[in-house]
């Protein structure tokens, strides 16, 4: 049986399929090398907060954070980004991960990747339990990024003290 719908709903879902093209719009504008930066970015940040294969709200909002302040978008283009990162980083293989990587690796100076070592260690502990498997996962990234064991413990000293 057919019921009708709601007048309002079918507004509201228009409404929003709007906004969303509209943000998908304005991210396909920026130019090309920093979408490249951005989609490579919003990647590294999704694998680490899915490592542990749940991606919850405090993390998908420390990856909003992390991206608006380093790419400067919006924080409603950083919402849709993470959206998308997240579902692109569940079904990439290590192939697709370690090009993302290389990208940063290769694009970013040693603050910038050192500032990208902060984000994900922010990630990985925005819900105040860093998972074992997100921990690994940053080391993972981590090597990618050009970063030495001896490194990230280093780093990791340095922030347990701050």
């Amino acid at each position: 049986m057919n019921r009708p719908r709601p007048q309002g709903r079918t507004e509201d879902r228009s409404l929003l399929a709007d906004a969303i093209r509209r943000l998908a719009h304005e991210i396909e504008a920026l130019p090309e090398a920093t979408t490249a930066l951005l989609e490579a970015l919003s990647f590294v940040l999704a694998r680490v907060a899915d490592a542990d294969r749940e991606v919850n709200s405090e993390e998908a909002l420390a990856m909003e954070r992390a991206l608006a302040d380093h790419t400067g978008i919006s924080p409603a283009q950083a919402a849709l980004v993470v959206e998308i990162a997240k579902h692109r980083a569940r079904l990439a293989d290590r192939g697709m991960a370690y090009a993302e990587s290389r990208l940063l690796r290769d694009r970013l100076d040693d603050g910038e990747r050192v500032s990208v070592l902060r984000c994900l260690h922010a990630i990985a502990s925005a819900d105040g339990d860093a998972a074992g498997s997100e921990l690994d996962e940053i080391l993972q990234v981590a090597a990618e990024l050009g970063f030495t064991g001896r490194d990230v413990a280093a780093f990791r000293r340095r922030q347990l003290r701050a």
